[in-house]
């Protein structure tokens, strides 16, 4: 049994759960371009996310 990362786990090929480079820098992109939208929104409609006022 191995237990460094990308070489055999416990459970076999199947525990492994390494997410592929590639896909995080795309969800982090995503994240980031959500983000930025949200803030474009409050910045030009302040009004919407004013309470009680």
């Amino acid at each position: 049994m191995e237990w460094s990362v990308g070489h055999s786990t416990p459970a076999g090929k199947r525990g492994k759960t390494e997410i592929p480079q590639n896909v995080f820098r795309q969800t982090k992109k995503i994240g980031t371009a959500i983000v930025r939208l949200l803030e474009a929104i409050i910045l030009l409609c302040p009004k919407l996310f004013s309470y009680g006022a």
